[in-house]
């Protein structure tokens, strides 16, 4: 399952509770980006197999708490984008062994994996914090360009998977870097 499409997004953001100083601003914001996620970012093809992605709600919470509006959205932009990335870097995503890399030849198996770490550059999270700041202002939540750039914003990552290929005489060492999808 990949993760939900832009159209959702747009429209479940338009759905939040306006309260953008109250104290469950940060946490329904959080909630937002989680449940349009946790357990449906897969990664691309030639990737198949199971992956269980968690997002860290919490620390994107931590993030964004305490935030005031702003005349100008570069301080929130900021906010945002640092919060976002934080919380990548602190989600889990877990996978499970039998995934395997395509129908190259010779074939792959996951038997082990052993580690999923997301590459997060800086340059996904200026990507993020930029088209926030170009962003016009919104006259409606529906109108918001926060859930569109939210939604790119895990396209412009990477996990790097490494694990045991059981597919050959002697196992060898397996590693793949997905995009999410």
């Amino acid at each position: 399952m990949a993760i939900d499409p832009v159209i959702a997004w747009k429209s479940e953001w338009a759905n939040l509770p306006i309260d953008p100083i109250g104290t469950l601003y940060p946490a329904n914001i959080a909630s937002f980006i989680g449940q349009r996620v946790t357990t449906k970012l897969t990664l691309a093809p030639p990737f198949s197999g199971t992956v269980l992605f968690t997002f860290n709600n919490a620390t994107f919470m931590a993030g964004i708490t305490g935030l005031s509006p702003s005349p100008t959205p570069a301080a929130g932009a900021a906010a945002f984008a640092a919060a976002w990335e934080s919380a990548i870097l602190a989600s889990v995503i877990i996978i499970p062994p039998g995934a395997f890399i395509g129908v190259s030849s010779p074939a792959t198996l996951f038997s082990v994996v052993t580690t999923v770490v997301p590459i997060v550059t800086p340059v996904a999270k200026t990507i993020l914090q930029a088209a926030l700041i170009a962003a016009p202002p919104a006259l409606t939540a529906l109108a918001s360009a926060y859930p569109v750039e939210l939604f790119s914003a895990f396209f412009n990552y990477q996990y790097l998977v490494t694990g045991i290929n059981s597919i050959v005489p002697t196992p060898t060492p397996l590693i793949f870097t997905g995009t999410p999808m």
